[in-house]
């Protein structure tokens, strides 16, 4: 796979991560000029190949993408995983918790139970299907005598920035 583009359908820009000198990690990449709402099979595949081989991407410019298709981008990597996540249904999340939200609240959107909300405070007039809903719980953190648990799966971010 070239490393300045993924798929001949798109024009796709792919930058290893900037790191310092005495930085000795090799992973991690950023994607631009993909759209993730409207993404085809092709990049897709590529899309999962950039995973594997970098272990980590951050996807620029996703402002638009819709919790729907955030929730068919995941199931679209894996077609035969179960539609409920391995935490289950939210009020199973809510009552059994998990890393991210001990401490928390933690809300499903609307249009796509499976993409949580893990935050803090007011979410706005209307946060995707969320409306006037204000997150009350401190989020838990970790003390300073415990580790941070390891990634040991691969982590794509999207980054809904818009550069402004």
């Amino acid at each position: 796979m070239s490393s300045n583009s993924l798929s001949p359908q798109q024009s796709l820009v792919v930058t290893p991560m900037a790191k310092t000198a005495s930085e000795k990690h090799d992973f991690g990449t950023v994607i631009e000029n993909l759209d993730l709402e409207n993404i085809d099979d092709a990049s897709i595949q590529a899309l999962a190949e950039a995973i594997w081989m970098h272990k980590l991407l951050v996807v620029k410019g996703q402002q638009k993408l819709s919790p729907i298709k955030e929730w068919e981008l995941a199931t679209r990597f894996d077609p035969e995983a179960t539609l409920v996540t391995p935490h289950g249904d939210l009020k199973t999340f809510n009552s059994q918790g998990g890393l991210l939200s001990r401490g928390r609240d933690v809300y499903g959107v609307p249009e796509a139970e499976n993409v949580r909300i893990i935050g803090k405070g007011y979410q706005g007039k209307d946060h995707v299907g969320l409306k006037n809903t204000t997150i009350l719980k401190e989020p838990a953190h970790f003390g300073t005598t415990t580790s941070c648990p390891t990634i040991t799966s691969p982590l794509v971010i999207l980054d809904s920035n818009d550069g402004t």
